[in-house]
């Protein structure tokens, strides 16, 4: 009896050891493949102030009349409606814009068209920049919005808060590297069998071929008499989706190694 409960404690501890060993060799390998090189500092401060003085005309263009002429995820603008678009304007809103694209509003619409394809190129995309000006306090954002919609952007009180953006916003950009890299390995092979309770990705299939990812989620059953497959998302809530426009596999918890190997030192 004593042996059978040493060899069974002997097993959760190779089962623990297992997973923290595999925890330190996908950090390492994280650490070693992610690029964490990031532009310098005047860069950062000149695409954050650039942000900011194209902010009301981006806002402006993510909602017109119902429609989202501009994503900034993907650096795509509908140029075709944007200028009419930006006619709405008043000269309070689209005037800081004006004075680092020009004074027209086509002038506008095509530096837009080129700080997208630049954010897309460099990384330090619309999303990353606003989520590092939300880090500062609410008063220093709005301090730093107002003076540099004024033009005060090289007064000493500016300079010190977009630099201290731009410090933000480097941990952003390496951060999102390094989630894109963690998402990138646990995607695992397609699954041809699935088991219960086991987690999936699972990916749908576009019309012109391409694959959508849908997020990872935990398989319940396949029906017999139909090509639904049965799935709980991580809010418990069940998902339904078809075998003949979907693409399962396997995931691997990169992440979750990671953390258990933290918590073990």
């Amino acid at each position: 009896v004593a042996n059978e409960l040493i060899m069974t404690e002997k097993d959760k501890v190779v089962t623990i050891v297992s997973s923290v060993t595999s925890g330190i060799e996908s950090g390492y390998k994280l650490a070693k493949t992610v690029d964490w090189v990031v532009p310098d500092d005047d860069v950062m401060v000149r695409s954050i102030i650039q942000h900011i003085k194209l902010d009301a005309v981006k806002k402006k263009l993510r909602n017109h009349n119902g429609e989202r002429l501009i994503d900034e995820e993907n650096g795509t603008l509908d140029a075709n409606q944007a200028g009419s678009a930006l006619q709405d304007m008043d000269q309070e809103e689209i005037g800081p814009a004006m004075k680092i694209a020009g004074g027209s509003i086509s002038s506008i619409v095509s530096f837009v068209q080129k700080d997208l394809s630049k954010r897309q190129k460099t990384g330090m995309t619309d999303h990353l920049v606003k989520r590092a000006m939300n880090a500062l306090r609410p008063r220093d954002k709005r301090f730093l919005i107002e003076l540099v919609n004024k033009g005060h952007e090289e007064i000493r009180a500016a300079k010190l808060l977009s630099r201290r953006v731009g410090t933000l916003l480097k941990r952003e950009m390496r951060r999102a590297r390094l989630d894109a890299r963690i998402k990138e390995l646990s995607r695992g092979s397609v699954a041809t069998e699935m088991i219960e309770d086991e987690w999936y990705i699972v990916d749908r299939t576009e019309d012109d071929g391409s694959t959508t990812e849908l997020g990872s989620f935990q398989f319940r059953t396949r029906r017999s008499s139909t090509s639904d497959v049965l799935f709980i998302n991580r809010s418990g809530k069940e998902d339904r989706f078809d075998a003949n426009s979907h693409v399962f596999r396997k995931f691997i918890p990169i992440g979750e190694a990671i953390v258990r190997a933290q918590k073990a030192f």
